[in-house]
């Protein structure tokens, strides 16, 4: 299916619970995948907003997901997804991990239009939005925009941080040893974050050799803020599909004009 992959070592940036799914697809199609975090997700410091709001979730209309981290955080703490209560996913990744939680496919929403707080403003049921209660969870930190948005449409929100980002642990010896003298073909950034924290984590040298790599996004704001910090991005689509075919073909293009 993604024959251009075959012998490509592919460094994988999210966070390591989060890898796994992808690393196994790169390596299903020949490619050699290296795991180097640049995240970690930890628990926010109190969670009592999560627990309220999770106690009482079946008065809310629409629950937002901002990232599969979120949908972990609030199935911690809940049992059985309310009937009442659509569930609303910016990508495939996060609209699976909700079914696979338990969400009924009729509940979960996901956008047409692009994998993002855009995509998710644009879907028919958010067009009329007055008085309807929204509850958005998300990371401690980000946009503010659906927020910001959906209130000018006349809803009742509310965001709940159920996790933390954070700069993960320095890569190990080993790692940074095989970074510096493996044949390396591309890295692959999910979240801006990790971008930054590379530029915090790593030497000089290392960074310098991993920003003459393709470095394959998902969505544009994160090729501009790789494009900001002097990555050479390319960027696929949203979700581990697209992202693999976006590789495929840069590589296979690679190849026709040796």
């Amino acid at each position: 299916m993604f024959p251009a992959l075959s012998g490509q070592v592919i460094i994988v940036t999210r966070p390591e619970h989060q890898a796994q799914t992808l690393m196994a697809q790169l390596q299903k199609f020949g490619a050699d995948a290296l795991l180097l975090p640049g995240i970690a997700i930890m628990a926010p410091k109190d969670k009592t907003e999560l627990r309220n709001v999770c106690r009482t979730l079946s008065s809310y209309h629409f629950a937002m997901f901002v990232s599969a981290n979120a949908v972990d955080a609030v199935f911690r703490e809940i049992g059985v997804w309310p009937e009442s209560v659509q569930a609303l996913a910016p990508g495939a990744g996060t609209a699976r991990i909700l079914y696979e939680k338990g969400v009924p496919k009729a509940q979960i929403v996901q956008p047409v239009a692009s994998a993002d707080s855009e995509g998710l403003l644009a879907l028919p049921l958010l067009q009329k939005v007055q008085g309807k209660r929204v509850v958005i969870f998300r990371g401690e930190t980000g946009r503010d925009y659906l927020t910001q948005e959906l209130q000018l449409r006349g809803a009742i929100v509310r965001h709940v941080a159920c996790y933390c980002r954070v700069t993960p642990s320095l890569p190990s010896e080993s790692l940074r040893q095989r970074l510096g003298q493996a044949k390396l073909n591309g890295i692959v950034f999910t979240a801006s974050e990790a971008i930054e924290n590379f530029e915090k984590m790593l030497d000089g040298k290392t960074l310098a050799r991993l920003k003459a790599l393709p470095a394959f996004v998902p969505h544009p704001r994160i090729g501009e803020k790789a494009a900001m910090l002097s990555w050479r991005p390319v960027v696929t689509g949203s979700g581990d599909q697209e992202l693999l075919a976006g590789m495929n073909t840069y590589f296979s293009e690679n190849l026709r004009q040796r």
